[in-house]
């Protein structure tokens, strides 16, 4: 695997990165959604303080990428012969 610089993004960027929309997203961090996933990296805070969290938050885009790569042998399409 290639050496991927450490940077957080934020949601336009996740969407970017991954070809899901929102909602998929949203869905695959939510513990009641039929289809969470509990490997996709979670989301850190980046602003706020103790006892006062803020509402921005990011990713690190070396795990969700390492998340993507993980996927590679889940495809569901056959082999060619």
């Amino acid at each position: 695997m290639q050496s991927v610089p450490i940077k957080v993004i934020r949601q336009p960027g996740l969407e970017q990165l991954t070809g899901l929309s929102k909602s998929t997203l949203s869905d695959l961090q939510n513990p009641k959604s039929p289809r969470f996933d509990v490997t996709f990296p979670s989301k850190v805070r980046l602003t706020g303080k103790a006892g006062k969290p803020g509402k921005a938050v990011g990713w690190f885009s070396n795990e969700v990428i390492e998340w993507l790569e993980s996927r590679k042998g889940l495809c569901c399409t056959k082999p060619v012969r």
